[in-house]
């Protein structure tokens, strides 16, 4: 037989233990939002259509137009200093994606204050050709 102390100090050691995981996972939660919008963010490809964007990202935080060009917007805040906000801008013309533009940024507060001007393409048909990113 195990005495009673003994099984009250393992399950203060597991105890202990357990908490120790759960503080060290909760380092990964304020930015478990970032990681995900970076993942779909690598999802979006050239010529898909604006559904198949809006159901992979969700709705853009903000839409623009430019002749025959829309630009859609997104961004996710990060939640630590040591990871910069991330940003999506998708270019469509004629309803299929002809740009990708992704950039971060690392000024304090909500990344919907620090959209950059949307650099129209050019030639969007050429842009949507070469499928090129640009990444900053």
């Amino acid at each position: 037989m195990v005495p009673v102390w003994v099984r009250r100090l393992a399950l203060v050691v597991i105890a202990a233990g357990l908490a120790g995981c759960s503080a060290a996972l909760s380092g990964l939660q304020p930015d478990q939002e970032l990681y995900k919008f970076n993942a779909k963010v690598s999802d979006v490809e050239f010529g898909m259509t604006k559904a198949q964007v809006q159901y992979l990202m969700g709705p853009p935080r903000n839409r623009l137009y430019e002749g025959n060009q829309e630009a859609w917007l997104w961004c996710q805040t990060s939640n630590s200093q040591e990871r910069a906000d991330a940003f999506l801008t998708v270019h469509f013309y004629a309803t299929r994606v002809a740009g990708i533009h992704t950039y971060g940024n690392r000024a304090e507060g909500s990344c919907e204050n620090f959209f950059r001007r949307v650099e129209w393409l050019e030639d969007p048909a050429k842009s949507a050709a070469a499928k090129v990113r640009r990444r900053e």
